[in-house]
Order: structure tokens, then C-alpha cells, then sequence
């Protein structure tokens, strides 16, 4: 693994990553993390990044804003985790996803964007016009499930955020709704008590996130969605931090979008069951194998 560190246009530090097959580069693909998880994080590194360098991915990340390594703030702050402006994150994956594709004009390019770096990642098509071959999302956060974000929540939020923006919300996330596999939980809850957040949510973060959801659904809706990007889409049925209606809704509101459903997974299918994994994994290769092919 190869880390660096890039000027964001706003003003700020990302620590970047890059991972190189030992033979030649067939495609690239560029992971966009969730939120509280950075680029770099056991999740990917354990099978998934693995499993592409073998077929020959060469693989980027960086660690959005305030998360993992990248700046401003040390990891103790309350605002880790805290995204100042979502368009402005999604512009970060933009610049560094183009930087990716000017070292390799050749190649292929797949874009994996989980949870937040799903939506993050379809913010970036909408604003900046971003030219992908694929696009694979994992839980995209097109709309967050009310086990998390119940509704007197989010009426409340809105309220109090007028007022008192930065004041966290009661419901912190629940890594018991990330997987069923409960060895795995612990190494997430490990790398959590490192780079994930400082007690949770801001409401206005919160806010923000719901409003820049509603945004991309009426984005979606209106047919924008380019239809010379493939699309994958990979979601457990039991999703209980990103409830699986997002991924429903892109399958219905955009043509040719490819669906994989998980009876029973939670929300990390890289993180889930090892029966899950296996089925999970198996579809994942197929889907790049159908890109790289595609070329």
C-alpha cells in the first residue's frame, strides 16, 4: 500500500491510498468509504482489496473529509466524522477519481461507493459530470432507515439545528445493525474507538445528510442518471442503518440497474456471515469481471 497526502481545493489535507497488482493493471477501481470508516479500513483491506489485485484492479481510496487520517481535525474532536459540506466531499472523490484516471487512460474505471460513499459517489456524477465506466454501490445511502433516524428525530433535528447545530443527536450508531458476524463487529468497534466519530451525529450534519439524500432521489427520479455508466447494486434485506428502499429505488428509477439482495445480511456485506460473504463476493467478481469485459 502506497499512502500520500493531497490538497483538497478547500483548503484542507486527504490522506490518499493506492494498492498495485503484481502484474499488469486490467482496470482500476477507486472505493469510496462510508461514514466513520476511512479508505484504508480492515473492511476492505481483509478480502475485498485482495480479491481485485488478484484480477488485476489496481485500487485507490483517500479518506473523506475529517475522517480516518485526513484532516482538519485531530481524531479526538467532536466534529470527526462530521462532513462541512457534502457537495464539497463529493468534489474531493471527483478530483481524486480524475487523478486516477490521468495515471492509467487505458483502463477501466469502477467506482465502489458504500453507505455515505454511495451517495457521495452519486453526488459526483449529478455536480461534476463524472465520467465512469461503473458505478457499484454497497447499502447506498439514498435514504436512511428510521431505526436510525426516527421520524420525531428528524423532526426535532431540523428544529434544534436552527438553533444549536452542532449538538450530537441521543441515537449514537449501533454497530450491533452493522453485521450479524459478531467477530467482526468487534474489529469494526476496534478500528471505531481510532478514526470513527465522537458521539455521533451533529444535527446539523444529520440535516444536511437528509436533505442531500431528498436531492439525489429527485435527481434520480427525474431519469438523469447517465445511462452509459452500468450500474450494480448490493444490499442486505435486513438493513437496518441503510434501509434497503434506497437501493429499491434505484433499481426502479434507473434503467438497466443491476440489483443483489442478501435475505437476512445487515448492513456491511463485507463484514457479514461467512454464507453471506461467499454469495456477496461471487456476485462482486462477476460485476467487475462484466465491466473489465464491457472494454
Amino acid at each position: 500500500m502506497e499512502n500520500g497526502r493531497y490538497k483538497s481545493e478547500f483548503g484542507y489535507e486527504l490522506e490518499t491510498y493506492k494498492w498495485k497488482p503484481v502484474g499488469e493493471a486490467k482496470f482500476v477501481l477507486y472505493i469510496s468509504h462510508g461514514y466513520g470508516g476511512r479508505g484504508a479500513e480492515l473492511s476492505y483491506t481483509r478480502e475485498l482489496i485482495p480479491k481485485m489485485l488478484d484480477l488485476g484492479g489496481i485500487v485507490y481510496s483517500h479518506d473523506h473529509y475529517a475522517h480516518g487520517k485526513s484532516g482538519p481535525f485531530e481524531r479526538t474532536h467532536r466534529d470527526r466524522c462530521q462532513l462541512k459540506s457534502f457537495d464539497e466531499s463529493a468534489r474531493d472523490l471527483f478530483a481524486r477519481i480524475e487523478a486516477s484516471k490521468e495515471e492509467h487512460p487505458q483502463l477501466p474505471v469502477i467506482v465502489m461507493g458504500t453507505s455515505l460513499g454511495g451517495l457521495l459517489s452519486l453526488i459526483a456524477i449529478k455536480n461534476d459530470n463524472l465520467k465512469i465506466d461503473c458505478l457499484v454501490l454497497l447499502a447506498p445511502a439514498v435514504e436512511v432507515s428510521k431505526t436510525t433516524a426516527p421520524s420525531w428525530l428528524r423532526v426535532v433535528g431540523r428544529i434544534a439545528s436552527c438553533c444549536c447545530p452542532s449538538l450530537k443527536t441521543p441515537k449514537d450508531r449501533d454497530n450491533n445493525l452493522v453485521t450479524r458476524n459478531k467477530i467482526l463487529q468487534k474489529a469494526i468497534e476496534e478500528e471505531d474507538a481510532v478514526y470513527g466519530p465522537n458521539g455521533g451525529y451533529s444535527l446539523d450534519f444529520g440535516v444536511r445528510f437528509l436533505d442531500a439524500q431528498e436531492d439525489v432521489r429527485r435527481w434520480i427520479k427525474a431519469g438523469l442518471f447517465p445511462k452509459n455508466i452500468s450500474l450494480a447494486i448490493f444490499t442486505g434485506t435486513d438493513d437496518q442503518v441503510i434501509t434497503p428502499k434506497g437501493s429499491y429505488f434505484l433499481e426502479k428509477y434507473i434503467d438497466g440497474a443491476r440489483l443483489y439482495t442478501y435475505e437476512g445480511a445487515y448492513h456491511s456485506l463485507v463484514n457479514e456471515l461467512p454464507d453471506t460473504t461467499e454469495k456477496f463476493y461471487k456476485d462482486f467478481i462477476n460485476v467487475i469481471n462484466l465491466a473489465i469485459d464491457k472494454q
